[in-house]
């Protein structure tokens, strides 16, 4: 590669990002040009830190005591990297293939400098130096032979780029179209979310085996003295018990030898954590495991680039899709029916007109990116409640998990919030369908509010059927969260369509952001919100208030579901209310939507 090029387009590169940044404004641009500066000069102190560290304290430092280090590292090193790739998703390429083919440039030097660019990156420059110094005090501490320290080090490194390069190549594929770049963001956007709570899920694991031990030696001292004060048993017997038993808890805990064959098996089976592995074996001797992990990761490192540069070949001289796709469906012998366009299903309640507008715009929320971003609520509520509840152990009142059942419904009511206080913003244009069509304008809203209704029923049953199977969640209160999701959805669509005919607003591609925000229109997401959760707190909240204080003090039998019998009685009152204020709602749709449509598709496209 002409290295002279490979300087320009360096500067090319970082005085694009400079401008990127200084278009943010100038404050922005100072705050983290001063950010970057700290954080560069702190990885190369970190070097002298760690090299003249290690090499004072490392020789009392256990093999073990290194490989939790090393990890700590890797868990770091990871965490950035899948920032910076998620940040680098969401912007423009600085300097991407097409814009440098147009220079005197071959196709292999354009792929070398984005790897270079890659290896040399601000993730690489702030965490390489400090656990460069760190290995370097092992080989001042342990001899020559932890030379294959360094060496896994750089071959680890060079993995991690070929596999970011193959990463951004496979990525590249997905977001050549703007709906393929938002599903992209939003799914990977949720895969970071979901790893990065993988340790509270084993936090909260390792803290429930803890609770139990710590009731089951409670359980344990309150029966020796149950049976002393019986006189089940003498005195010589209750002191040899007790003693035994304070023997028993006084005893070193094996915990970190625990934790150390689970971080051992994880390190063997997660290929990152060959390098942690690796370095210890070597600190006891063994140098044969981390040379072959060396030579593994040199051949994984290989074989990614060389996928990588094919991808971006194929890319670059056949398209997106260098794939054939078949032009026709597969026939099969004998005589089929026509397969039914989406459209034509009909709802068993609903008239056509409903149904259609029902299938059309849930189809539309499914394939929209800012949808698939409530799916990861069940998730986040599953970890939140099942932590809670492994935390509480057996101690967790029953009323704390009947509570439950109204947080999972506010959550959930107010995931969906966003659409439903704006039906048509992500429509954009694509609401002037809507306009000319000569359906009536209550049916429209109907189909509309229903269309939500699935959605908010995936969210909530997989958290209540968790919490039911998890806790003593008592049938009647299960029933009632099932019933709450037909009647806030009513509720809040009432309030919802009002919101949505008198104050539209256009949302930013891939995000549920207003595309220009302004203060009305923040104003109304606020008093939204706290609407919801008040009724959220009165439809359901005070029937299940009720039905508890009435199991309580017993004012009715166990037996008789008052909860759940006032929840139905409110819904059969709102669906009342929603038939009456669907058809004024129509009509204020019918004279407002030229203006609706003027908002959302100025705004929003």
């Amino acid at each position: 590669m002409n290295w002279q090029q490979f300087a320009v387009l360096s500067w090319a590169r970082w005085r694009v990002g400079y401008h990127q940044l200084r278009r943010q404004g100038v404050f922005s641009l100072i705050v983290t040009l001063v950010i970057l500066g700290i954080m560069l000069a702190g990885g190369f102190i970190g070097f002298f830190v760690a090299l003249t560290a290690g090499a004072l304290g490392l020789s009392k430092a256990s093999p073990n005591m290194v490989m939790a280090i090393v990890d700590g590292w890797l868990v770091v090193y990871l965490m950035f990297s899948m920032f910076s790739l998620l940040t680098e998703m969401q912007q423009e390429n600085l300097l991407s293939v097409d814009k440098l083919l147009h220079l005197p440039t071959s196709l292999f030097e354009v792929f070398l400098f984005n790897f270079l660019a890659t290896l040399l990156s601000f993730t690489n420059l702030t965490l390489g130096p400090p656990i460069l110094g760190f290995f370097l005090a092992l080989v001042l501490v342990h001899g020559p032979s932890l030379l294959v320290g360094p060496l896994l080090l750089a071959a680890w490194i060079l993995l991690a780029a070929a596999i970011i390069t193959l990463i951004r190549g496979w990525l590249a594929t997905l977001m050549a179209t703007p709906r393929g770049r938002r599903t992209t963001t939003v799914v990977i956007s949720l895969i970071v979310m979901v790893v990065f709570m993988l340790p509270q899920s084993a936090i909260f694991y390792f803290s429930r085996n803890q609770q139990q031990q710590h009731n089951h030696r409670t359980t344990e001292l309150q029966d020796l003295l149950k049976q002393h004060e019986r006189q089940e048993i003498t005195n010589e017997e209750f002191n040899a018990r007790f003693e035994a038993i304070r023997a028993r808890d006084a005893a070193p805990s094996n915990h970190w030898a625990t934790v150390t064959a689970i971080v051992e098996r994880v390190n063997l089976w997660f290929p990152p954590g060959w390098l942690a592995l690796g370095t210890r074996e070597a600190i006891e001797g063994n140098v044969w495991p981390a040379l072959g992990a060396s030579v593994l990761f040199g051949l994984v490192s290989i074989g990614c680039l060389r996928i990588s540069h094919r991808r971006m070949h194929r890319l670059v001289t056949q398209g997106v899709s260098d794939r054939p796709r078949p032009n026709g469906r597969k026939t099969v012998r004998g005589e089929t029916s026509p397969r039914r366009n989406a459209l034509e299903r009909q709802l068993p309640w609903g008239s056509p007109a409903v149904s259609a507008v029902f299938w059309a715009s849930f189809q539309s929320m499914l394939r929209a990116p800012e949808v698939k971003m409530l799916m990861v609520i069940p998730i986040i509520m599953l970890l939140m409640f099942a932590g809670g509840i492994s935390r509480g152990g057996d101690k967790i009142p029953p009323a704390a998990v009947s509570a439950m059942v109204v947080g999972v419904l506010a959550f959930s009511v107010l995931s969906i919030g966003q659409f439903a206080q704006n039906l048509f913003g992500i429509d954009r244009a694509g609401f002037r369908a809507y306009v000319l069509s000569g359906v009536p304008r209550e049916q429209i809203l109907i189909g509309r509010n229903l269309s939500l209704g699935p959605i908010l029923a995936v969210v909530v049953v997989p958290v209540l059927v968790a919490i039911r199977l998890l806790a003593p969640l008592p049938w009647s209160h299960l029933a009632m969260g099932f019933v709450g999701i037909p009647l806030l959805l009513l509720v809040v669509s009432m309030i919802g369509n009002l919101l949505s005919v008198l104050v539209p607003f256009g949302f930013k591609p891939g995000t549920l952001q207003p595309a220009s925000p302004f203060g009305l229109v923040f104003l109304v997401q606020m008093i939204f919100l706290w609407v919801v959760m008040l009724l959220v707190g009165l439809l359901i909240g005070g029937p299940l208030a009720l039905d508890m204080i009435a199991r309580e003090t017993g004012w009715l039998p166990p037996a008789i579901p008052l909860g759940l019998i006032l929840t139905s009685l409110e819904l059969a009152l709102v669906i009342v209310l929603y038939a009456v204020f669907i058809r004024r709602q129509g009509e204020m749709l019918q004279h407002r939507e030229t203006k609706i449509l003027a908002t959302i598709a100025e705004r929003g496209d």
